[in-house]
């Protein structure tokens, strides 16, 4: 059971189930799956949440103790990347939109992300990986990517102790992984 007691979750599960007009129910007409189901207590009858794997059974489910907090509503969320999706249309000629839009936001997240990091980098700390105290200044450069408002905002976000606690915590994680990244 996760923490708040939500979800109901069989880390060791084989389900066969079946879609019927559009939602999903336990049957027995379709291959059976090795997965993690995830189950809501609202709703015990069918998967809310189908972890699949390849061809051994899952044996542990852990859930994160952590409890995260969006920092935008989800419509303030999807109207952010509906302007960002027509902007991409805009601009570049893609094919099969409907299949290769998920992709292509998951991307522009990650080089957005690399961008803070890469303004944060240059700007915000100094050699040695520190904040600096002072207040950096503006960066004139990147102006048709950042305006002033949007850059004072920025540098307060990244002075809050709580992005710095956060980032530190970070830091020494990555610099310790528990498991060993084998490329490939």
């Amino acid at each position: 059971m996760n923490p708040d007691g939500l979800y109901v979750h069989f880390s060791c599960a084989c389900l066969q189930v079946v879609e019927y007009r559009g939602s999903y129910k336990i049957g027995t007409a379709s291959e059976s799956v090795n997965a993690a189901y995830i189950f809501s207590r609202k709703d015990l009858s069918r998967p809310a949440i189908q972890i699949p794997c390849a061809s051994k059974a899952v044996v542990a489910v852990r859930f994160c103790p952590i409890f995260f907090n969006l920092k935008a509503t989800n419509s303030e969320l999807g109207s952010a990347k509906d302007k960002i999706w027509t902007e991409i249309l805009r601009s570049f000629n893609i094919e099969d939109t409907t299949i290769r839009k998920k992709y292509i936001l998951q991307l522009a997240g990650k080089r957005h992300r690399g961008w803070r990091t890469f303004l944060t980098n240059k700007y915000l700390k100094d050699k040695e990986i520190f904040f600096v105290e002072y207040d950096p200044e503006y960066p004139v450069k990147y102006a048709i990517f950042i305006t002033e408002e949007e850059w004072v905002a920025f540098v307060a976000q990244r002075r809050d102790e709580n992005f710095k606690k956060v980032s530190a915590t970070n830091r020494e994680r990555s610099s310790n992984p528990t498991y060993a990244y084998k490329k490939g």
